[in-house]
């Protein structure tokens, strides 16, 4: 249903409605909501016949008639604009990433290989920093006066 509200979730809204607002209140206030769905429906058609009428020609094709809210996100229309360029590139990249790491692993055994041959091996290692001790924790004053 609408906005993934079932049946049941909207009869105990109805319920809480009469509850609280009572019978008598309940009407005019549909007629107030479905006047304001109304007037947002109007806004909502106005601005897309609107940015139908400046993008001009070119985008005629666009399907503004079915567009949503989170079809405004700019990762979503990129996404539904160019979903199959960025996975083909995705899948390139991910590729040559996976190559280059492969050719890195190689380099640095061959590295390793060479530092032993020379005797690097006898190198000391690089000394680490000191380790600081934690803070002190405050002292408490005494309230003796």
């Amino acid at each position: 249903m609408f906005l993934d509200i079932g049946m049941a979730e909207l009869l105990v809204i109805c319920v809480l409605v009469a509850v609280v607002f009572g019978p008598d209140k309940i009407p005019p206030m549909v007629k107030k909501v479905s006047t304001v769905i109304n007037f947002l429906r109007g806004i909502a058609n106005d601005a897309t016949d609107q940015l139908k009428a400046e993008l001009g020609e070119e985008f005629s094709d666009l399907p503004l008639d079915g567009l949503n809210v989170s079809d405004l996100n700019p990762k979503s229309l990129v996404n539904s604009v160019l979903g199959e360029e960025i996975s083909s590139l995705e899948h390139d990249v991910g590729g040559e990433l996976i190559a280059l790491r492969d050719e890195m692993n190689a380099m640095r055994t061959e590295v390793t290989k060479l530092r032993l041959q020379a005797g690097a091996h006898l190198i000391p290692p690089r000394p680490r920093p000191p380790v600081l001790p934690p803070p002190a924790a405050p002292e408490e004053e005494s309230g003796q006066n």
